[in-house]
């Protein structure tokens, strides 16, 4: 990757949320110090018991025109992706430098949750490659995301899932899909 390492004050924060059991939330991951930055790569983790990974969305649009995109996250069980591990990898197909105002949201992770009490984390470790124009790795540092797990309808949004009723024995299913 690069050549020499530098500090550039390059952040990388996961926002904190809460949700309820079954609902879905989705989390805000920023950046701080995105100065003439031609590349990253960077890992994300979380605890696959207690959250479910559904999607990706609103990617920036000024890194868009240089291929950020749903395909620049590796996502949870493709490749050598285990379980937890989402990679995020960019840069920039136009070989221009990109600088962003701190604060900027990059893109925004989505999960169902699994769980109904507790708090669980999406942290990023800081074994990840973040490039400058002049070829150089920035050292950065990162800023976890909390999810405050609980009790169905106690946050996040409603997800239209399968139903279950259970009368005298016998067990009746509705939208099952």
């Amino acid at each position: 990757a690069g050549g020499s390492t530098t500090s550039n004050n390059f952040k990388l924060t996961v926002s904190n949320a809460s949700v309820g059991f079954g609902s879905e939330v989705c989390v805000a991951v920023k950046a701080d110090g995105f100065k003439d930055i031609t590349g990253l790569q960077f890992q994300m983790k979380y605890d696959s018991t207690k959250l479910l990974f559904k999607s990706v969305r609103n990617f920036n649009t000024t890194l868009s025109p240089g291929g950020f995109e749903e395909s620049s996250i590796g996502k949870p069980g493709e490749g050598f992706n285990k379980a937890g591990t989402l990679i995020m990898g960019w840069f920039d197909s136009r070989s221009q430098k990109t600088t962003l105002p701190d604060g900027t949201t990059l893109f925004e992770l989505c999960f169902t949750a699994r769980d109904s009490s507790g708090n669980t984390s999406i942290s990023i470790p800081t074994t990840g490659e973040i490039i400058n124009a002049n070829d150089q790795l920035l050292s950065y540092t990162t800023q976890s995301g909390v999810i405050t797990l609980g009790k169905p309808g106690s946050g996040g949004e409603s997800v239209n899932g399968p139903t279950f009723k259970i009368t005298g024995g016998s067990v009746e299913a509705n939208n099952l899909s």
